[in-house]
């Protein structure tokens, strides 16, 4: 406690329970008798005492409920900002402890060797001193609020937040001294495109992308087992390297597959007769009911593969293009007369339907014997199968002159063509009269009657209760892979159990189910798998395909309608959607276009059609009208980058049109030309589908020949109206 001493201004500190002790407290008084005082002992006798007295504990008590008068983070409110927090100091003011990066009373500055250069309120690490910038194997720049080095060859930043050139780039090796030189070890090593090589101890290595694996250590990334490797009864092994599918029953039919307990509409792995050593893809249908149905996929290889025509005495008349057929999977019969998966294209209006159309392995001719009569065609196509044709071809129906069927085999008949003469007539009611070319099975159900020519007749007609039919024979078991090969985005999704979600899908399909023909294309379609393979063309609008046209050169694959008064609208196609199993393009498609049009072009006009070029006016003017060279409209149809080329000719249509098409590249490069009022040029069988030719007197000033007259035609329901074919 304090108490006086006789001397004024004397502070004296008294010992709390020695009664009447204190001690002077030298050099803390002011006054004149300081300086007198400062060094002198006191009196430190005992003097009276003469407080009232107190018990210890009660003096203490009083202490304590005395206010505390300290500064605190509490009572201050002290702000430190984003980059530092507030703390109390015992014996002093409360102060701000900032982060290692930020310094100032409120942490509002940046520490050395810290900056903030982009004013976002955060310092960042700043670029050294020049000699030790980088670790000294680069140039540092922090200019953006980031410092950033620009290393020298062979160094790289490990830590983008830290400016230091301080580990090898890839392809670079740390050697004694420390320095980086150049790793030769992975030299000309791209891991089959599907990983990355690596160093390890000086001795190559492939790290793989995910979902491939490089277990054989061959230096090349091999796809690794996935739940869709193999099919749904085989069991998947890639500790070689490579997938193994190991079957541990062999199934022969589809109902054998339903009777073990799988119930999904896919690709499943059977087995000629039971035969280990005779494996083939087949598309098992119908697997929710009790009698499914087994089909086996081809693969469509030029314009006329796998396709069969119907002409009559106008021309032709249909073409029927099948991509999978039924077939018995103990038999190895084909029901020529199944016509689920195959698509038809009528070229004649008025003339559809299935009296119109050419079963597989058939052709029709009806009424074919004047003079504007032609050949039908057809192909059997069973390259990239493992099956072969193993049955005959005859003539039937009416007047079919005996050498006019034509049936060539090759390649030990995966391949046979079939040629029809004009054959058929008119009967002596009027009635159309057919003749047929087909296997012997189905040639025996028709006959050989002819009524206009006895001369020509043979067998009697003999019904039979059974479909007609083609007979196959096993053949080669190395066209035979560990998973199936894809024309279709629905084939795909059948496969993988559906897609990851609904949308867009980079997939892989293979041109001709070829193994060596992979072509990348965009999937569309919803998410959940198909309970079901859909027949004919119903899967069109479910699941699509669409084809990235890679070409960079300017003003390619911009399709242009040309007005009268000069105005264009372009559509710039960045993918057009396809149909391998066809081997055709939907021009209709502008689900990946853009659109442009100048501001005097006529509003709410359609998008130009992919492949076609359109020069048209609306001024009633015969002169204008037909343009006479005043209306050029030019196209160029590219599809290089690509693994096809364009098959389809192209024509004329419209009114005097006037131009032309040239192919270049091997026909992946076409340049299309028109003029006319209004003329357009495009694929055949869309050009064909409009009429051309408006009367002489309605094209002064423009080439016109009567013989240019034509009325519109009528094709088919879809618009897969040009034809592509894989490049030489």
């Amino acid at each position: 406690m304090l108490c006086s001493h006789p001397h004024a201004r004397r502070l004296l500190l008294c010992a709390t329970l020695y009664l009447g002790g204190c001690t002077l407290l030298t050099g803390v008084g002011t006054g004149e008798d300081d300086q007198d005082m400062s060094t002198q002992a006191m009196d430190m006798r005992p003097a009276p005492d003469l407080r009232m007295p107190v018990e210890p504990e009660q003096d203490m008590a009083d202490m304590a409920a005395a206010p505390d008068m300290r500064q605190t983070c509490a009572t201050t409110q002290l702000d430190c900002g984003d980059h530092g927090s507030c703390q109390d100091e015992p014996a002093g003011a409360p102060f701000c402890e900032c982060e290692q990066s930020h310094t100032g009373p409120s942490c509002e500055l940046c520490a050395e060797g810290y900056q903030d250069n982009d004013a976002d309120g955060v310092c960042r690490l700043a670029c050294t001193r020049e000699d030790e910038e980088c670790d000294g194997q680069g140039l540092c720049d922090d200019s953006s609020g980031q410092a950033t080095c620009t290393c020298q060859q062979g160094y790289a930043q490990a830590d983008p937040l830290v400016p230091l050139c301080d580990v090898c780039d890839t392809g670079y090796l740390r050697v004694l001294g420390g320095e980086c030189m150049m790793d030769e070890t992975c030299a000309g090593i791209d891991c089959g495109g599907a990983g990355t090589c690596i160093s390890i101890e000086q001795a190559p290595a492939c790290q793989c992308d995910e979902g491939f694996q490089d277990l054989d250590n061959d230096l090349s990334c091999s796809p690794a087992c996935a739940p869709t490797s193999c099919s749904p009864t085989q069991q998947c092994e890639d500790s070689s390297g490579q997938i193994v599918c190991t079957s541990t029953t062999l199934y022969t039919s589809c109902q054998e597959v339903l009777d073990d307990g799988f119930t999904k509409d896919t690709f499943y792995k059977l087995h000629a007769h039971g035969n280990a050593s005779k494996p083939w893809w087949a598309v098992c249908t119908e697997m929710s009911s009790l009698t499914p149905k087994t089909y086996l996929p081809l693969a469509a290889t030029d314009a006329i593969s796998n396709r069969f025509q119907v002409v009559d005495e106008v021309g032709l008349l249909s073409e029927t293009a099948f991509w999978m057929v039924r077939i018995d999977p103990v038999t190895l019969l084909v029901d020529i007369e199944d016509f689920s998966y195959s698509h038809t294209m009528y070229y004649q209006p008025g003339k559809t339907g299935p009296e119109h159309r050419a079963p597989y392995a058939s052709l029709k001719s009806c009424g074919a014997l004047g003079e504007l009569a032609r050949r039908a065609f057809g192909k059997i196509d069973l390259r990239f199968t493992p099956f072969k044709v193993n049955d005959t071809f005859e003539r039937s129906g009416e007047c079919v002159d005996p050498v006019s069927v034509t049936a060539v085999s090759s390649q030990q008949s995966h391949l046979v063509r079939l040629a029809l003469s004009p054959s058929g007539g008119v009967d002596s009611a009027g009635k159309t009269q057919c003749g047929y070319v087909s296997t012997t099975s189905r040639a025996d159900q028709f006959g050989q009657p002819c009524s206009s020519d006895p001369s020509l007749s043979g067998k009697v007609a003999a019904p039979s209760p059974s479909p007609a039919s083609l007979q196959l024979a096993y053949t080669d078991s190395t066209l035979v892979g560990n998973a199936p090969l894809f024309l279709t985005c629905q084939e795909v999704a059948l496969w993988h159990g559906g897609f990851p979600s609904s949308g867009e899908h980079p997939s892989t399909l293979h041109v001709e189910r070829r193994p060596d023909t992979p072509q990348p294309v965009l999937c569309t379609g919803p998410a959940q798998a198909p309970m079901t393979y859909e027949p004919g063309i119903a899967p069109r609008a479910t699941y699509k395909a669409y084809l990235e046209l890679p070409s960079s050169t300017p003003g390619v694959n911009i399709m242009h309608r040309r007005f009268g008064d000069g105005a264009r609208i372009a559509t710039k196609y960045e993918r057009i959607r396809i149909d391998l199993r066809t081997s055709s393009v939907d021009i209709t498609d502008a689900t990946y276009t853009t659109t442009s049009a100048d501001a005097t072009a006529p509003v709410n006009t359609s998008t130009s059609y992919y492949g076609v070029s359109t020069a048209a006016s609306y001024s009633q003017d015969c002169d204008a009208m037909c343009c006479g060279g005043l209306c050029p409209t030019q196209t160029f149809v590219d599809l290089t980058g690509t693994r096809f080329a364009v098959e389809s000719a192209f024509e004329l249509a419209g009114d005097c049109p006037v131009g032309s098409a040239t192919p270049s590249q091997g026909d992946q490069y076409i340049t299309l030309s028109v003029d006319g009022g209004p003329g357009l040029i495009g694929p055949e069988l869309y050009a064909q589908q409009r009429a051309r030719g408006a009367g002489e007197a309605q094209c002064a000033g423009a080439p016109y020949s009567p013989g240019d007259d034509r009325d519109a035609q009528y094709y088919s329901e879809d618009d897969f109206l040009m034809r592509i074919k894989p490049k030489p």
